[in-house]
């Protein structure tokens, strides 16, 4: 009987493409049997593009621990909506609702009861953050700590991840965006619940389109139903997504009117998938990087589906495949030997929905309390080590590690695995690390009616990866004998390295902040150091301040809002409209002389003296030796939310080299007090 193997170049040419994630694959048997050869000769097999042949995707995005959340999460039950809850810290503040919900404890109860309904977790960094100013190290912290709470105080996987402010990248660094896409997918995201994020880098996310702001606010040009119409191939399927903070004052009262009339107009939808966004991320992810082979036999098709792993999408949501060519009635049976299968029509067509084999799932828990698996990670002689110990009466049968490293090593996520750990056992793995070396990114954007992308290759700048101390992470996932599943971390700091002299962060005294009244005070400062200005002095920034922030960042005296959002601290808060300023003096080394371009918020730095002269348009003529810098900032915010804005962590300050690299060739020190 003649046979013949058909790839998958028959069927999608998209699901051809390489995961960019890493995720491991498996691969499933299923076999269909017709009722004649012909039926089976051609039947034509595909993925369809959304799950169960749904035609558009429609979720919601509610952002921050905000008790407030428990209200809409109740409206949306009235309205069949489900959505994602992005949250910080579960120790972090919980602002109260205005619609009156309560809980005895949020950090334990809060995230728990947003999955009523079959709403998912995601994550919003630790705490609320401008992530993008942040060190490249915190940044990381930030973004896999989330997670690593999340996961553990939800009991459920977090796969996606909304950005703080929409903060995506620093204006004013070239590579934020990259590295910070880099950071996300070592943490394990592949979704972003913001549709901006595609418009200065090439993507390999999953993204959220969002289709309002608060109060319904539209957050694109034209209008939804236009978008609907817009004719879409079968890779562009985009989640129309409802934002995004739970402000009763925003929708219109308690009740929260406006936003029960947004969901009146786009309930009920006929062949609209309303889903949460891990269910619409792990089902295209699917699409996407699943393959198929074809073997035909007579009245038979035995198909090859290789897809990604439950532990890697983080969502059990199954794949949905259509034959093209044949009825229903000309099937006699669909099977696979591991995996459940529903039957279904899709367009007239036989379809059906495949599910993940039976031993291949999600943890059954968060957390190794509940397992019995002792866990630690420690670093030493440049390699990481993690120590296990089963302390259960219940043998491990098998356990997968990745290890999940910050961006200053390179492979960013290592996977081992391990075999049969009895009761009372140990096992230790140990990984080397390696420093990364050269980075390869594309930046993209709109130029007129086209697309631009500009593809840079560099060596890696180490020290400003290096810069603070590097947070390091095990993710331990276990299969027990008795067919539980359990999923623990591990984490260990690696101490911050001795400064960088090349970076400003440090090397700075500062005197302020001066007041709107008080601006004369602060120009003859940056004028005169030994000036007189009352009980103003200069100072150093405090350690805690500094700690966290990139390092190219000359802090301020004060404290950022954003750090305290959940504090409330209204002895810092400052709604502006005049900035708070200060003055910032330091003497910068340089081993040669020459003429360097300073990179800095233009609008910020009101004034700027080198060796006291003003400097015009970032033009820094440095001499060989020590050079006296002083700048005059004052932290521009506009809008509504001025009073959150990264421009308050301090001034942004890069020196470039000739060929327009971040430049090593100088060393920035404190001057010597007056």
């Amino acid at each position: 009987m003649k046979k013949m193997l058909v790839s998958l170049g028959l069927l999608w040419s998209c699901l051809l493409r390489a995961d960019p994630m890493g995720m491991d694959h498996y691969v499933q048997q299923i076999e269909i049997t017709f009722k004649s050869e012909a039926a089976a000769s051609v039947a034509q097999l595909r993925m369809l593009p959304l799950y169960h042949g749904f035609d558009q995707a429609f979720s919601s995005r509610w952002d921050d621990n905000h008790m407030g959340d428990l209200k809409v999460r109740e409206i949306m039950a009235q309205y069949g909506q489900k959505g994602t809850f992005f949250l910080n810290d579960s120790a972090g503040y919980h602002e109260p609702s205005e619609s009156g919900m309560v809980l005895a404890d949020p950090g334990k109860e809060m995230a728990k009861a947003l999955r009523v309904g079959g709403n998912s977790i995601g994550a919003h960094s630790l705490n609320h953050e401008f992530v993008p100013y942040l060190s490249r190290n915190r940044q990381f912290y930030e973004v896999l700590g989330c997670r690593v709470d999340r996961e553990i105080n939800s009991q459920s996987p977090v796969l996606a991840y909304a950005f703080s402010f929409l903060s995506i990248r620093n204006p004013l660094d070239e590579g934020s965006q990259w590295d910070l896409g880099e950071i996300l997918k070592r943490a394990g995201f592949y979704h972003i619940s913001e549709h901006m994020w595609a418009q200065r880098i090439e993507n390999d996310f999953l993204l959220g389109t969002l289709i309002c702001g608060d109060g319904g606010q539209p957050q694109f040009s034209g209008s939804l139903e236009s978008e609907l119409a817009k004719p879409r191939a079968v890779d562009d399927k985009p989640l129309w997504v409802v934002s995004m903070h739970p402000w009763a004052l925003a929708w219109g009262g308690p009740e929260f009117p406006l936003l029960r009339a947004l969901y009146k107009k786009w309930s009920g939808k006929k062949n609209w998938w309303y889903c949460d966004q891990n269910a619409y991320a792990a089902y295209r992810w699917q699409f996407l990087y699943s393959r198929v082979q074809v073997l035909r036999s007579g009245k038979t098709l035995k198909l090859n589906l290789e897809r990604p792993d439950p532990l890697d999408l983080n969502d059990l949501t199954p794949l949905s495949l259509a034959l093209k060519g044949v009825k229903a009635s000309d099937i006699v049976e669909i099977r696979s030997p591991h995996a459940k299968l529903v039957r279904f029509e899709f367009s007239e067509n036989p379809a059906f929905d495949l599910y993940h084999d039976k031993d291949r799932g999600l943890p059954d828990a968060y957390g190794f309390e509940a397992s019995g698996l002792q866990a630690s990670l420690s670093l030493g002689n440049g390699n990481l080590k993690l120590a296990l110990k089963n302390n259960s009466a219940k043998a491990i049968r098998s356990l997968r590690v990745a290890f999940r490293l910050p961006l200053k090593y390179s492979p960013g996520v290592v996977k081992r695995s391990l075999e049969g750990i009895g009761p009372g056992e140990t096992r230790e793995l140990e990984i080397p690390l390696f420093a990364v070396s050269m980075k390869k990114f594309r930046l993209s954007w709109e130029a007129g009616k086209s697309r631009v992308t500009h593809e840079l290759q560099t060596a890696a700048d180490t020290a400003l990866e290096d810069w603070g101390r590097a947070y390091e992470v095990a993710q331990v996932d276990a299969a027990y004998e008795d067919g539980r599943r359990v999923r623990g971390y591990a984490s260990c700091w690696e101490p911050a390295p001795q400064p960088d002299g090349s970076f400003p962060q440090g090397a700075f005294l500062v005197k302020g902040p001066f007041g709107a009244d008080q601006l004369e005070l602060a120009k003859s400062a940056l004028k005169d150091p030994k000036a007189l200005t009352g009980a103003i002095a200069w100072s150093r920034p405090a350690a805690e301040l500094s700690e966290p922030l990139g390092p190219e960042i000359i802090v301020a005296g004060g404290k950022n809002n954003s750090r305290t959002f959940y504090k409330w601290d209204k002895n810092i808060y400052h709604p502006g409209p005049d900035p708070l300023r200060y003055v910032m003096w330091a003497n910068v080394e340089a081993s040669q002389g020459g003429l360097h371009r300073a990179i800095f918020d233009e609008k910020s730095v009101e004034a700027m003296l080198l060796n006291g002269k003003a400097v015009l348009h970032g033009s820094l003529e440095l001499k060989k030796g020590s050079n006296d810098l002083r700048i005059l900032y004052a932290a521009q915010a506009i809008g509504p939310q001025s009073s959150f804005s990264p421009n308050h962590y301090g001034a942004w300050f890069r020196l470039l080299g000739p060929r327009g690299e971040r430049t090593d060739a100088v060393r920035y020190a404190l001057p010597t007090l007056p």
